[in-house]
């Protein structure tokens, strides 16, 4: 799909993010920092974090049925656990094996190229020197995809709303609905 010209931001960057967590944290065509698709969480991570997040998880979610689990956003509506990070602006969805399967950085996290959730088509544009869009379905209706950085979905309301300024309200790295990973 394609939008008619120009493209241009129509609303306000979001206020609120996190301070950045430094140039070690961005996100690039196999992840975000040390995070990588379909690998398990790295040791500087749970340095990080100041211990295992999965071994949190698991003591939280013990006991709790899989509604209880999905109405408090443990898990997604694939039935994949999530993970919001403590000391950095990301949440994680995983595979079989506590593998990541997708990864969702907050405003805070850019690309090397400058882009994050909240960058407009225009921003992209000028980024990444093109963009695709998609439709899909519920809950973001249009998917924006660059071609420098392999698994990253910048989520919009819709196709239309994007082409006018709206600035992206979530972004995907990886691949947040199926398991594709034996």
């Amino acid at each position: 799909m394609d939008c008619p010209q120009p493209l241009e931001a129509a609303t306000a960057r979001p206020k609120g993010a996190l301070p950045s967590p430094g140039g070690n944290w961005q996100i690039h065509a196999q992840g975000v920092g040390d995070l990588l698709i379909g690998e398990p969480l790295p040791s500087s991570l749970l340095k990080k974090e100041g211990g295992d997040p999965v071994q949190k998880f698991m003591k939280k979610v013990k006991g709790l049925d899989s509604n209880t689990l999905l109405n408090q956003g443990l898990l997604n509506q694939a039935g994949y656990p999530v993970i919001r990070l403590k000391t950095l602006e990301i949440t994680l969805s995983f595979a079989q094996e506590w593998r990541v399967l997708s990864i969702e950085p907050g405003p805070s996290i850019v690309s090397q190229k400058g882009t994050s959730k909240g960058s407009s088509l225009a921003e992209l544009k000028r980024a990444h020197g093109r963009f695709e869009l998609h439709r899909t379905p519920e809950p973001y209706h249009c998917v924006a995809t660059v071609p420098d950085v392999r698994w990253l979905a910048f989520r919009f309301s819709d196709c239309a709303a994007a082409c006018q300024g709206e600035r992206s309200q979530n972004v995907t790295v990886g691949k947040p609905n199926y398991d594709y990973m034996e």
